[in-house]
């Protein structure tokens, strides 16, 4: 008898540390006895693949094949949680599949398009285009009667807090250090490198900002603050000092040192 495998899927990485992937598995665990779960496709020889739902398996029809495929080759079963089998091995069970996979790309690619178009719009209207839950902490969206996001505000219970882990930070501790401090004081197990990111936010200054990369990093920044900021522009540019020598100083720590490095130099430099 051959092993069986609970598959989950989620689009992207915010989703996975949103934890979009984690409710999955718990859902998979519940619903089945597995020898093994996957949060990707599966390899060596197996008999079955559990997923939540058909839908969730791909969105896009070329690695759907390919896995229909593979699938085929090695006489692995697909079924979902309430027990139905994605039929793939009659011509009339691969036209239906195909059919539904390439609707499924279709709409991920409409939504995807959705969303590009929310954004460019949010852009030019000058409002934030970001989901609540990613708001930075001391932030809090404004919305209108119908649940709009239309602006940002400060909120008043993570204010205070937010503006004390700066006040850390700039009194001269390091980034672990201030991490420390804040589980110390607040009971919030933030990571560095999330404290970082957290600090060169433009929210801080009051500005919106749009197209973010998931680093701390985006396309475009307003130039003018337009609500209530935690942090004035000369505390940005200390703390953007700040994290670039920390960054040059970790970079060099493994380097071999060299004691006399620029105390001479040859005729041509």
């Amino acid at each position: 008898m051959g092993k069986v495998i609970a598959y989950g899927r989620v689009s992207s990485q915010r989703q996975a540390d949103q934890g979009a992937l984690e409710r999955q598995e718990r859902q998979l665990l519940e619903g089945v006895t597995a020898d093994e779960i996957l949060m990707d496709v599966g390899s060596g020889q197996v008999s079955r693949v559990l997923i939540k739902e058909q839908d969730r398996l791909n969105r896009n029809l070329k690695a759907d094949l390919e896995l229909w495929e593979l699938c085929q080759a090695n006489g692995t079963k697909i079924t979902d949680l309430h027990g139905r089998e994605i039929e793939f091995r009659t011509p009339d069970g691969e036209l239906l599949r195909t059919m539904v996979s390439a609707m499924n790309q279709y709409r991920s690619k409409a939504y995807g398009g959705k969303i590009r178009n929310g954004l460019e719009q949010a852009r030019k209207d000058r409002k934030p285009a970001r989901p609540t839950s990613t708001f930075p902490f001391g932030y809090r969206p404004v919305r209108d009667a119908k649940g709009k996001i239309e602006g940002v505000e400060l909120d008043p219970d993570k204010a205070k807090p937010a503006r004390e882990r700066v006040d850390v930070f700039l009194a001269g501790a390091s980034l672990s250090e201030t991490s420390r401090q804040i589980l110390d004081k607040q009971g919030v197990d933030l990571k560095p490198n999330g404290l970082s990111i957290w600090l060169r936010h433009p929210y801080l200054r009051g500005r919106l900002c749009w197209g973010s990369d998931g680093k701390g990093n985006f396309s475009e920044v307003a130039p003018e603050p337009t609500f209530q900021a935690i942090v004035t522009d000369a505390e940005a540019d200390l703390i953007k000092a700040r994290l670039a020598a920390t960054s040059f100083n970790q970079g060099l720590r493994n380097r071999q040192r060299r004691f006399f490095s620029n105390l001479a130099r040859c005729a041509d430099c």
